[in-house]
């Protein structure tokens, strides 16, 4: 982890990252580390090795889940008070650390996702304070958000999110198909303009196919426009 910043810089309180809107970029955040679950680590399809860590930030106007990528030797720990500033890619867009959203329960929860390899991150570690004869339950429990539920198989929640993202791109392709390309056809087929289903549908699957592909900027990152869509239904 990068040592503590020399420099103060303009953050953002939690309680504001709610109005922003998914993807959108944070450029730097200050709080404490209410809440930390191990690192897990595991290969992608294209044989790339990843490695996530889920913790809770805490500040004086709220809490907000994180779920930080590369995250091997950047592991948040409880009690840490962290700064977390953004920084530019190659392409000087500010992607190291954005706003997301998810339904859970009819309710919409907020979250931050990070990327650790293009964030700067410090931190110190909390003042010792006298500990509780008794730490009440309420203290002692973790917030229960979709990544920390407790009982609750994380396979199947991240199953879900995923077919929920793959889905919302599905049915983006296939409003690109019945907007952009079904016109198309008919103009191209005037003596024929009756397009079969067979048809329509295989357009479909060849613009999802496209976007779904894996494909990276750097050669190390891999991701899809699957990646990019929300994890609650677009429609």
């Amino acid at each position: 982890m990068n040592e503590q910043a020399e420099h103060k810089m303009n953050t953002t309180p939690i309680i504001e990252l709610e109005s922003l809107a998914d993807g959108m970029p944070v450029m730097a955040v200050q709080a404490e580390v209410a809440y930390a679950e191990k690192i897990k680590t595991g290969q992608a399809r294209s044989g790339t090795q990843w490695s996530r860590q889920f913790f809770v930030l805490k500040d004086p106007t709220g809490e907000i889940g994180v779920t930080m990528w590369d995250a091997e030797g950047n592991e948040m720990k409880k009690g840490e008070h962290v700064t977390i500033e953004n920084t530019q890619n190659k392409k000087g867009q500010w992607s190291g650390m954005t706003k997301e959203s998810y339904q859970k329960n009819g309710e919409r929860k907020h979250a931050l996702s990070i990327r650790a390899n293009q964030v700067k991150i410090s931190s110190r570690q909390a003042e010792q304070t006298p500990a509780s004869p008794v730490e009440s339950p309420k203290q002692a429990e973790p917030p229960k958000t979709a990544e920390n539920k407790p009982n609750e198989d994380t396979g199947i929640l991240e199953t879900r999110k995923h077919l929920m993202q793959s889905v919302n791109l599905y049915n983006l392709c296939l409003d690109a198909a019945d907007t952009v390309v079904r016109p198309h056809l008919k103009q191209m087929y005037s003596d024929h303009p009756e397009i079969t289903s067979e048809q329509f549908w295989q357009v479909v699957g060849q613009i999802y196919k496209e976007a779904s592909n894996k494909r990276t900027n750097d050669g190390v990152n891999w991701w899809s426009f699957i990646d990019k869509m929300p994890e609650h239904p677009i429609k």
